[in-house]
């Protein structure tokens, strides 16, 4: 297939490793045209896309199979302004080029309320903080433009590789509550399921998610026995907060498996 990445970031690197792994045609984007010198010169072909220097499509080496847009969400308004004119003269271009790609955008589990619940792919978004407004303005573009051609991708925690949560924890344990479930996925399990969907055309909304939830205190440890540090004490007042990311979806409709079920088995 021929794959277009827009946003050659962490994620980025994880799905261009594996894509290239599996003998797919790629082509990525960043922002930094020094990134970009590096990477064109250790073969991989990426292109110079910021505010200052808006995509050109002529730049495009192909027209893609699929476009995986994995540039975080805007903050603010000028900001989701300037992205909406990006993607949309991507989106134009291609469709005028009669080319229509199957569209993978990378949204984020924090589009769901921050409060307890098992929260799964059919709950109706209700924007309560700028956070949730924006990711789900992002989504509704994607869906409006891309038509029935798109699947979203509702990533949570990012671990793997220079992600890792321990040093959050280890600044401050006492903040957290031992007992409070923690929702993460590798960087690696997202190239995966991305691959999977690619290969299987799967469209619509999903959760990615590890499907184990270990406590933070379970998940703490674990990663500090790994460094050899000695964990903080986490508090254990009141009620934890037993928010959960429901992956029953991918479970069910599908037999993709997940290769850290467990996030803990990063550290192992």
């Amino acid at each position: 297939m021929k794959v277009f990445i827009l946003g050659y970031g962490w994620l980025g690197k994880y799905l261009y490793e594996l894509f290239e792994k599996q003998g797919h045609q790629i082509a990525v984007t960043s922002r930094s045209a020094e990134k970009v010198a590096t990477l064109n010169d250790q073969g991989i072909n990426a292109i110079l896309c910021n505010a200052d220097n808006y995509f050109i499509p002529e730049k495009i080496p192909f027209l893609p199979d699929v476009v995986i847009h994995c540039i975080p969400p805007a903050k603010d308004p000028d900001a989701y302004k300037d992205w909406c004119l990006y993607f949309l003269g991507i989106q134009s271009y291609l469709e005028n080029s009669a080319c229509q790609p199957h569209w993978i955008h990378m949204s984020s589990s924090g589009i769901y309320p921050d409060t307890p619940g098992y929260w799964d792919e059919s709950f109706e978004v209700n924007p309560e903080n700028p956070r949730q407004l924006y990711l789900s303005l992002h989504e509704k573009i994607i869906t409006q433009q891309a038509k029935d051609k798109f699947t979203i991708l509702r990533l949570s925690g990012l671990i793997g590789g220079e992600r890792n949560p321990i040093r959050f924890y280890h600044q401050k344990a006492e903040k957290f509550h031992a007992d409070e479930p923690v929702n993460m996925i590798h960087g690696e399990d997202v190239a995966a399921f991305t691959m999977y969907v690619m290969e299987n055309n799967l469209k619509g909304i999903w959760n990615v998610c590890a499907p184990f939830h270990p406590t933070r205190a379970a998940f703490y440890q674990a990663a500090c026995q790994q460094k050899n540090l000695e964990p903080g004490m986490m508090h254990r007042n009141g009620e934890p907060k037993r928010r959960l990311i429901n992956t029953d979806k991918i479970k069910e409709e599908t037999d993709f498996r997940f290769i850290y079920e467990d996030p803990r088995l990063i550290y192992i």
